[in-house]
């Protein structure tokens, strides 16, 4: 089964936003494991205690939370690396470069277009093309 250039970039896409949402809820366990450990609103609190439950239940989700975040990292790698060796088989050097600098090393539009020496519009069109390979 031959698999398209546009697939290759729903699953980049997809990976990603499953990314973000992994690290917004890492980000959100970090805080909630920080509010438990340090002061709050000027009163001292005693270090939490290895029996502290909330402690361990937030400690724990954080750790679930890390190692969810890392999984989902190291698959988008995986994604991206397949997707380097099927843009390695196009020909077209411009289309290859502007789809490897959108998507392996997510760069901005206008970035693009400095590296490319062209407009954003023109960059546009390359990625297009790109899909429909």
């Amino acid at each position: 089964m031959k698999v398209r250039i546009a697939e290759y970039i729903e699953a980049l896409q997809a990976q990603r936003e499953k990314i973000d949402e992994l690290r917004a809820e890492y980000d959100n366990a970090c805080i909630s494991l920080y509010s438990l450990s340090s002061p709050t609103c000027g009163t001292l609190r005693a270090a939490p205690s290895a029996g502290d439950g909330k402690f361990v239940a937030a400690l724990s989700k954080k750790e679930k939370a890390e190692k969810r975040l890392m999984l989902a990292e190291q698959h988008y790698e995986c994604i991206k690396k397949a997707f380097a060796l099927k843009l390695d088989k196009i020909s077209d050097e411009r289309v290859k470069d502007a789809l490897r600098l959108r998507y392996i090393d997510e760069c901005c539009i206008t970035t693009m277009a400095l590296k490319l020496g062209c407009s954003a519009r023109w960059v546009y069109k390359l990625l297009q093309r790109g899909m429909r390979m």
